[in-house]
């Protein structure tokens, strides 16, 4: 729980909504909305290949 809200705390830093680092950002945040959708949603496999993927820590899923 703090990784997430450390990731949302970090867009207050962002200067310039258009630069690429609000992108990385707000990919960040789909990728990990995805995850959480995901596993709601009974797709435990599905979850797992997106955070593996886009390199979210996989110790927040089930099973690690």
């Amino acid at each position: 729980m703090r990784e997430r809200l450390h990731h949302l705390a970090a867009v207050e830093a962002l200067h310039n909504e258009n630069g690429p680092e609000f992108a990385r950002w707000a990919d960040t945040r789909l990728d990990r909305w995805l995850v959480d959708w995901s596993l709601r949603n009974g797709k435990e496999k599905t979850a797992r290949k997106i955070a593996e993927d886009k390199d979210i820590d996989v110790r927040l899923l089930p099973g690690r």
